[in-house]
């Protein structure tokens, strides 16, 4: 039975990379295995290998209450939602035995970056999606306008 009550579901840490990814990112990334199935990453920002992700490593084991990242395999916890549609983005973890949650825009603002909330991000994030759909509303209208102008009817040709 999958454990999921809105917003936050239950699952276990089944992955976690540390070092960079084939782009080249220093990064995290946890990969979280839910009880009704499926999976879904966690962080995955890009980090430094010095201050950022040392804070990040250490912030996540002291959530969990380990000495070490490798540490974090097969514990549980909730992956915390700030929506509850298919797949939305994991915000933060709660670990099931500390009760502690580390929270992606908690930690950002920790580190001293100008970080918008979750609720800010979706929407901007929104508003961008209107904008694009407008303009493309606008291409697909003049599209239509010249369509049979442009047209080669290659069984009458």
């Amino acid at each position: 039975m999958n454990e999921r009550n809105g917003n936050r579901e239950l699952g276990k840490v089944a992955n976690i990379f540390v070092g960079k990814e084939d782009h080249g990112i220093f990064t995290c990334s946890i990969s979280i295995e839910f009880n009704g199935g499926g999976s879904q990453g966690f962080g995955g920002l890009r980090l430094n290998e010095d201050k950022l992700g040392k804070s990040f490593v250490k912030d996540l084991c002291e959530t969990f209450g380990v000495k070490k990242l490798d540490d974090l395999k097969d514990k549980e916890c909730y992956a915390l939602r700030c929506w509850d549609g298919f797949n939305d983005r994991i915000e933060g973890l709660e670990s099931v035995n500390t009760g502690k949650r580390f929270i992606i825009s908690n930690w950002r603002r920790k580190m001293g970056f100008e970080s918008l909330s979750p609720l800010e991000e979706k929407r901007n994030s929104l508003k961008t999606d209107i904008e694009y759909a407008k303009q493309r509303i606008e291409r697909c209208k003049k599209e239509l306008r010249t369509l049979e102008k442009n047209y080669t009817d290659w069984e009458k040709e």
